[in-house]
């Protein structure tokens, strides 16, 4: 079982920018009448992200991002993109860490958004690099995983607690709710410097998974989705090094956005609780759907072994 790296594609086709199949203007992935609650959206790929649910005509739009200015800039900059949809957004200051702050905002986006949020996007991230992984601060790793791992919970777990139907409804509706981690292949790569910040979308995506397991038992309808957004130049991770956003490794910051409408669509509905690079084929994704839906092992964080494997002979104390 080989695993997919950057030398070594999942899909025959490699992508470093959108393309057709997951453009958000094609009629079946439109996200007319859905709300999108997107956090880390001001900026990068989470604004992408934001641009991309605008082309598909979703009915309203949350950004959430710690800095006002930069909060608002992007919210304008969506509202000129929206002339042609019918998509209102709303823009919250404050930090996905803060677990007051989700609490409300989340509950008032819902009541102002039709009284749901379909689909939640949890983009927001901190980024650390240090030489070697003890050079980092206790303080330092702390502040990672506040926002990485524990804010995201924050948000899907105010999201999960919604009645889905509305905020004060006393009903569940028997549609469908979406969770989409922008998480990153550094959770099964070597991402030499970044090793607070990839065991903290490790963690996340490990915790989601698992989330999503529970709420499918307990017999709510939910999907969760984990992918590699690609390696897009943003603020966050860019700027290293004098980087222009020029060099020939980083993809366009397109191919996220609409590879998470794509995501949010029922095409890729086969996919749920699967790890997915954005970079990988949609098509011949499908394809293979029989395979990654038949198997466990596929597409999911675990310990890769070499063939053969053996049954467990179990024994007792020696």
């Amino acid at each position: 079982m080989t695993q997919p790296s950057l030398a070594l594609s999942f899909t025959p086709t490699y992508h470093k920018a959108s393309y057709p199949a997951i453009s958000p203007t094609q009629p079946k992935l439109s996200a007319q009448g859905k709300s999108i609650f997107i956090t880390g959206g001001a900026t990068g790929i989470g604004f992408a992200i934001a641009q991309a649910f605008v082309s598909a005509d979703a009915s309203h739009i949350a950004l959430i991002g710690r800095r006002q200015d930069r909060l608002f800039e992007a919210k304008d900059k969506l509202l000129r993109l929206s002339t042609t949809s019918n998509t209102k957004l709303r823009a919250y200051a404050g930090s996905v860490a803060d677990a007051t702050f989700m609490k409300h905002v989340m509950k008032y986006f819902a009541d102002v958004a039709g009284g749901k949020i379909d689909v939640l996007v949890s983009c927001a991230g901190q980024l650390l690099m240090h030489d070697s992984t003890l050079a980092a601060s206790e303080e330092e790793i702390r502040e990672i995983y506040d926002t990485n791992l524990f804010g995201g919970l924050n948000a899907v777990r105010e999201f999960l607690a919604l009645p889905y139907g509305g905020s004060d409804s006393n009903t569940v509706s028997k549609a469908e709710r979406i969770i989409i981690d922008v998480s990153t292949a550094g959770i099964h790569l070597d991402a030499g410097g970044h090793s607070a910040y990839c065991s903290s979308k490790l963690a996340f995506t490990t915790m989601l998974r698992r989330i999503g397991a529970e709420a499918v038992a307990s017999g709510e309808k939910l999907r969760v989705h984990s992918f590699h957004p690609g390696i897009v130049f943003t603020e966050l991770a860019g700027a290293e090094d004098g980087r222009t956003g020029q060099e020939p490794w980083y993809d366009d910051v397109e191919l996220p956005g609409a590879f998470a409408v794509w995501l949010a669509s029922e095409e890729a509905r086969f996919l749920n609780g699967k790890f997915v690079w954005a970079n990988w084929n949609v098509e011949e994704l499908m394809e293979r759907r029989g395979e990654t839906e038949g198997d466990e092992r596929v597409l999911t964080m675990g310990l890769l072994a070499k063939e053969p494997l053996y049954p467990v002979v179990r024994r007792g104390v020696d």
